[in-house]
């Protein structure tokens, strides 16, 4: 170094740097940093939930979608993509062939392998994240604002049931065509074509069959239409130019929006307004038809609630609540459970106040239009999406649920983003206070991330937070009783189960489980007490049915087994199921061997064996079944072991060939009653 030369600092050297990347920034042509900026955020999307390839599956609806499920666990084939269209519902109350695709293509390519599931859950999350800032970018023309809302989009806790849970795949897919349609709208307002439109209608569908969900879309684009594309002019300019007359005109609306006003005229503007609405039928048609084959499912798997049980009264209530709820765990996202137990009123003044806060922000909102356009959009936005998931048509035992937030919460974040921004811009403040405000902000909703995805590490842990963060959850009792029961903490786990009885009474799942936790602490004569009153008062319910086959033949008291009704009751649930079990048949052999049927309990052994293929632990397990059942002499083990977190369970069927095994169920079912009496 030269002795005129001035010594370098570290600190010029960083702003020497900063300065030449600041400088390649604005050399960059707009659309190589719309790149960077999806690049940016797809990096520390997949970084932030990357422990998510080591988490297991849950047995919470893992089991219905992936485990148990023959038609997805044996991949992509022809039969299987056909029973995804055709069949209403599954194990599920959603129609949903795409998700079962999806799921039916990763157990094509990675099999049982829970970290390649999440993997696929988290690239979906990346895709959407991406996809909002693109759609957020064109539509509102704000690369800085578009790109935070993006990141506050990819780092909230309330998408981590979403990503992190493999049966809620449906939100991620159902959430990329949903961006996909808007993106090619956006294209198609702007530039017109008769293939912009039908890509749109197309990617539409495609959500639509991936969650029913989506049908909240058609309203999504009717509000474009009024911003900001601005097609609605002539309405618009009626409308509020009566109501607030000296905010302005609807020339300075299209400069809000972006867009320009050629088609000017009231006879061209009036065309445009008709052409919005005709070209939308297609859209809500589409929603209503996915929309009554929603409720058809639901209603055959008895999810939905009638009104004698749920009054409307209540349910507008409920969503009053519900919307509230939602509204504050987006803007403080604390307490979060992967269930949350419904209520079975509300006190007045939490309906009152709920439904004024839902008033006042709506005529706020409406009442800023002119000046702030962004705010009337983001609420309709946040309260159009909710809709379809906010209990007017109440689905199960939940009122609300993080997941349902997946789409919704864009408008939220997009109200709070350009509220900020115009906050900072009227009270005049630094640029760098607006930095340091966005990164606080992101760093705050990361740490609360990464602290909520401890709580996704096992069932344990999940269902005992679900117990912890809320009040009167039989559901949240009864999960954790399970994870306890897995563990073999059996007495753990009877006090959950008696504290869900007691929240739920004459709950057929409770009983369920609490005869199940009695039979493993090896107080039989309550489980079949238990198991007997289920069967009766719910005798569709087949898993009560066969848990009941099973201590009736195989319990190590021989005062408890009955051949004869372990016989009835295990061909009656194999008779309930959609699809063979191997499980079932198991405990189906075992009944047959202790009525004294050996050759009956040898060829539903053999059937067991044949569905279970590669599956070594299992059969050897079977076949250990049918040297016993060749020598006539019956097995007092237990075929039934209850834990659905185990992907080795032996209810899990893997085969290759979905047509064999149904035809196989049919002669078993149509066989199954001509099992005789030993001499």
């Amino acid at each position: 170094m030269y002795a005129c030369e001035p010594k370098r600092r570290p600190g010029h050297f960083l702003a020497y740097r900063f300065s030449r990347i600041g400088l390649c920034w604005h050399q960059s042509s707009e659309t190589d940093k719309d790149h960077l900026v999806c690049l940016v955020l797809s990096i520390c999307t997949f970084a932030l939930f990357a422990s998510a390839l080591y988490l297991p599956f849950y047995q919470y609806d893992d089991p219905a979608y992936l485990l148990a499920n023959l038609h997805v666990r044996t991949g992509l084939t022809l039969a299987n993509i056909k029973w995804a269209f055709t069949t209403l519902n599954g194990d599920t109350s959603y129609w949903h062939p795409l998700t079962w695709i999806s799921h039916q293509l990763d157990c094509q390519l990675f099999g049982a392998a829970a970290g390649a599931h999440h993997l696929t859950n988290v690239l979906f999350h990346v895709a959407n994240v991406v996809l909002v800032f693109l759609f957020l970018n064109r539509a509102l023309q704000s690369r800085a604002k578009s790109a935070f809302a993006a990141a506050i989009f990819a780092v909230h806790p309330l998408h981590l049931e979403s990503v992190l849970w493999i049966a809620e795949r449906k939100d991620l897919l159902c959430g990329v065509f949903y961006f996909l349609a808007l993106l090619t709208y956006l294209s198609y307002a702007r530039k017109r074509g008769l293939w912009r439109y039908l890509l749109t209608l197309f990617f539409f569908a495609c959500s639509l069959l991936s969650k029913p969900m989506a049908v909240s879309l058609p309203c999504i684009l009717l509000l474009l239409d009024i911003w900001p594309l601005a097609r609605f002019q002539q309405p618009v300019r009626e409308i509020f130019d009566r109501l607030r007359p000296e905010h302005g005109s609807t020339e300075q609306l299209s400069g809000m929006c972006g867009v320009s006003d050629s088609r000017s005229t009231p006879q061209a503007a009036s065309r445009l307004s008709w052409l919005c609405i005709v070209e939308k039928v297609p859209f809500f048609v589409l929603s209503a038809s996915v929309g009554l084959v929603t409720i058809i499912a639901q209603k055959q798997l008895g999810a939905v609630s009638n009104l004698a049980s749920l009054p409307i009264a209540y349910r507008i209530d409920n969503a009053c609540v519900a919307y509230c709820l939602y509204l504050f765990k987006a803007l403080w996202p604390s307490n979060l459970s992967i269930i949350y137990a419904r209520s079975t009123s509300w006190e007045f003044w939490q309906v009152v106040g709920a439904a004024g806060l839902l008033i006042t922000a709506a005529a706020l909102a409406l009442n800023a239009f002119w000046r702030r356009p962004y705010a009337l959009f983001g609420y309709l936005w946040f309260i159009l999406t909710t809709a379809p998931t906010i209990g007017i048509v109440q689905v199960g035992a939940q009122y609300m649920a993080d997941r349902y937030m997946y789409i919704p919460l864009v408008g939220t974040v997009l109200l709070l983003v350009w509220g900020i921004w115009d906050l900072v811009s009227q009270l005049r403040l630094p640029r760098w206070t607006l930095v340091a405000g966005a990164s606080a902000i992101l760093g705050v909703l990361s740490v609360a991330n990464l602290k909520q995805q401890s709580v996704w590490s096992d069932d344990l842990t999940l269902f005992g937070n679900a117990v912890r963060v809320t009040k009167n959850n039989w559901s949240a009792q009864s999960l954790y009783a399970i994870a306890l029961l897995n563990r073999n903490r059996n007495l753990e786990a009877l006090d959950h189960l008696q504290e869900a009885n007691q929240l739920s009474p004459n709950n057929p799942t409770v009983w369920y489980w609490l005869a199940d936790c009695y039979s493993r602490r090896g107080d039989t004569a309550n489980a079949l007490q238990l198991l007997r009153s289920t069967c009766a008062s719910y005798p569709a319910f087949g898993d009560a049915h066969i848990l009941l086959a099973d201590l009736l033949a195989a319990s190590e008291e021989a005062r408890f087994r009955n051949g004869e009704e372990a016989v009835e009751h295990a061909e009656r649930a194999c008779k309930l199921v959609a699809s063979p079990r191997i499980q079932y048949l198991g405990v189906l052999a075992s009944a047959y061997a202790e009525f004294g049927s050996y050759d009956d309990a040898k060829r539903v052994t053999e059937l067991a064996i044949e569905l279970a293929g590669s599956s070594g632990s299992e059969v050897s397990f079977l076949r250990e079944r049918l040297r016993q059942f060749a020598s006539r002499r019956p097995y007092h083990k237990r075929a039934l072991v209850v834990n659905h977190t185990s992907l080795s369970d032996s209810s899990i069927i893997s085969t290759n060939n979905p047509s064999t095994v149904r035809d196989a169920a049919r002669d078993l079912r149509s066989n199954g009653g001509s099992h005789h009496r030993p001499p």
